[in-house]
């Protein structure tokens, strides 16, 4: 995590792959295990498929930096290759050889919504592409450990508001 501790460290990730706009948002978001999987198999199930999507996306999180020009994803690992089963950024570490940019020509659909019906500590964040990838997130609103995302999350979805 002390890779991206601190807002200066996650511009500085960002802009050694020539993301250095004007319009950008940092913060972190989980991958977010497919609803039906969840659902079916109860707390198991919905832990099942969230080692499922990790694996799938070789990732348990991203940082994220959201620009008026599209969005880059770091893809987010523990550091010690076990499984994620607490939300914590302090177990992560970056894999910058993965690092993704989706134009905003390739994003078909942006949505964010709360995590479900009562939260106010979270919200769900669907990408769909164009190529038929869809990218499913959980964020919190604030994250303790980054001081930065609070902030820069607010920005995000503010400037992303359906």
């Amino acid at each position: 995590m002390n890779e991206f501790n601190t807002i200066d460290k996650v511009k500085s990730l960002f802009e050694s792959f020539g993301m250095n706009g004007n319009q950008n948002s940092y913060f972190i978001g989980y991958v977010k295990a497919p609803t039906k999987a969840s659902l079916l198999g109860g707390a198991v199930g919905g832990m099942v498929a969230g080692m499922q999507a990790a694996q799938e996306n070789q990732c348990s999180a991203y940082l994220i930096n959201g620009t008026n020009e599209g969005i880059g994803l770091i893809p987010l690992v523990t550091g010690d290759g076990s499984v994620l089963f607490a939300l914590r950024p302090d177990k992560l570490v970056t894999v910058p050889n993965k690092f993704y940019f989706f134009k905003n020509e390739e994003i078909k659909s942006l949505k964010i919504k709360r995590a479900n019906l009562i939260s106010l500590v979270s919200k769900e964040i669907t990408i769909k592409l164009g190529n038929g990838r869809v990218i499913n997130l959980m964020v919190n609103n604030k994250e303790k450990a980054l001081p930065y995302h609070e902030i820069e999350f607010t920005k995000f979805v503010n400037s992303h508001k359906n």
